[in-house]
């Protein structure tokens, strides 16, 4: 089984300490996977370049908790009941070691007490000490290591399918692009509610290549496709 990584994982880079055995590699066309597993990603689209990669798969797992799930995969558990995803891996954690106590550190990892959640992190390293088991325990600790928000985005970056965005205009700008239907609709909204003329922009050019964000976003909000239209004008 091959591990796809983001283009942050390379020699010598600034986030190379999360792959210091090289057993992340990047997505490339060609290669054949045993077993691809996507985890927190509502719809096949939200894979990105990820996608084009994987055709060649024998099983395709979908783990998620969002409600907008397409259920894309071979095999989808998607529980709209969770929070997170991450409570379906603790779960699957669960299984694989029945004589741990998971809920246990499941709670410390988000508990306020910060020497519960070190304890946690250091529970999972030992836990996951296996070279196979390193992406899981490098995604794992994004959740225990006790980081601020620009570290956790810095370590969570090889492992997103494009570089994050800088600020909330950008963050605003990529979502309206977002491949999930319902995410981009709502940052429709969102951007539109700004008021800001160059969201407008980017809304009415979103809107015209992709028709079916405005029946969307009506849907979600309650909206007539006329009161659309007003909002569209800047009413």
């Amino acid at each position: 089984m091959r591990r796809a990584a983001g283009p942050g994982c390379t020699a010598g880079s600034t986030t190379a300490f999360l792959d210091p055995d090289g057993v992340f590699q990047k997505p490339k066309r060609g290669k054949k996977f045993d077993c691809v597993i996507a985890a927190d990603c509502a719809s096949f689209e939200r894979l990105g370049k990820v996608a084009t990669a994987i055709s060649r798969r024998s099983l395709f797992i979908n783990i998620d908790h969002h409600a907008s799930n397409t259920r894309y995969a071979d095999l989808n558990w998607v529980s709209e009941r969770e929070p997170s995803t991450g409570e379906l891996v603790f779960r699957l954690l669960k299984i694989a070691h029945p004589r741990e106590d998971f809920h246990g550190i499941h709670a410390a990892t988000t508990s306020d007490d910060r020497r519960a959640r070190a304890n946690a992190s250091e529970f999972i390293d030992t836990l996951l000490g296996r070279r196979d088991q390193q992406p899981l325990r490098e995604l794992l600790r994004l959740v225990t290591d006790d980081l601020d928000g620009a570290e956790r985005v810095r370590r969570a970056a090889p492992f997103l399918p494009r570089p994050a965005p800088h600020g909330r205009t950008e963050a605003v700008l990529a979502l309206i692009e977002d491949p999930d239907l319902t995410v981009a609709a709502i940052a429709n909204a969102h951007a539109v509610a700004l008021g800001d003329d160059m969201f407008r922009q980017a809304v009415s050019e979103a809107r015209r290549a992709r028709p079916a964000l405005k029946e969307q976003a009506a849907r979600l909000f309650g909206l007539t496709t006329q009161s659309m239209e007003v909002v569209n004008a800047g009413g």
